[in-house]
């Protein structure tokens, strides 16, 4: 239980409520002691009761020299309006409009129906998906949508859509919005609904093409060694 360190954190850095995951120094206790490092995933949130850590397939250490190739996408849940089907479930997709021989929406997946406690507007799913980026270069009107229905009747309680430039950014987990929300009335007094979505760009070996990407990676690290 002996002490090796401590580091302190400056909050300001952490004001726009996004992850930041870094290496800090620890300061030993004694000078004379070997300083370590320790690395701290942190996020402000607004409600701790409503905001979980980050999954933990978003921590993993990734190489950012290297190219993605897939968006990891994790639909964690989703605030409701109190009209909407008690059981409800995510579809995700990428909308590439531009993209060769694609449909608008690509690679669309969808998460297991979870009926959300009584008394609650709550859903929570369990499901994550990487959804392949194929080989056509992200364009400034391509996206991540994302439509939560009734599995039954496979009516949209909501649907967002998230542009290229938010997830090109950092591994997120936000609240969104609903663009369009059907059951939800106006003026209702209620808060909006929303969903909560988690998302990074990610090159995974668990993807279309595996054999090229490997080949690649190998290719990429001779030429390194070879220098």
């Amino acid at each position: 239980d002996d002490p090796m360190g401590r580091v302190d954190v400056d909050l300001r850095g952490l004001a726009d409520r996004r992850t930041r995951r870094q290496w800090y120094r620890l300061r030993p206790p004694e000078p004379k002691m070997p300083a370590g490092k320790v690395e701290l995933a942190l996020r402000w949130v607004h409600d701790p009761k409503l905001v979980e850590p980050l999954p933990w397939e978003l921590l993993d250490p990734k190489d950012v020299e290297l190219p993605f190739n897939a968006l990891r996408v994790y639909p964690m849940r989703c605030r409701s309006a109190s009209t909407a089907p008690p059981t409800l479930e995510a579809v995700v997709s990428l909308v590439r409009p531009r993209a060769p021989d694609s449909s608008v929406d690509a690679h669309e997946r969808a998460t297991a129906p979870e009926t959300r406690p009584a008394g609650t507007r709550f859903t929570s799913w369990k499901d994550h998906f990487l959804l392949p980026l194929d080989d056509a270069e992200p364009e400034a009107d391509d996206g991540l949508r994302c439509v939560v229905r009734c599995p039954e009747t496979r009516r949209a309680v909501g649907a967002v859509e998230i542009p290229w430039d938010e997830l090109k950014k950092v591994a997120r987990r936000e609240w969104w919005v609903f663009d369009d929300a059907p059951d939800e009335p106006e003026s209702s007094g209620e808060p909006r609904a929303e969903v909560e979505l988690a998302y990074v760009l990610v090159h995974d070996a668990a993807i279309e093409r595996e054999r090229e990407f490997r080949e690649l990676l190998a290719a990429r690290r001779k030429a390194e060694y070879d220098r």
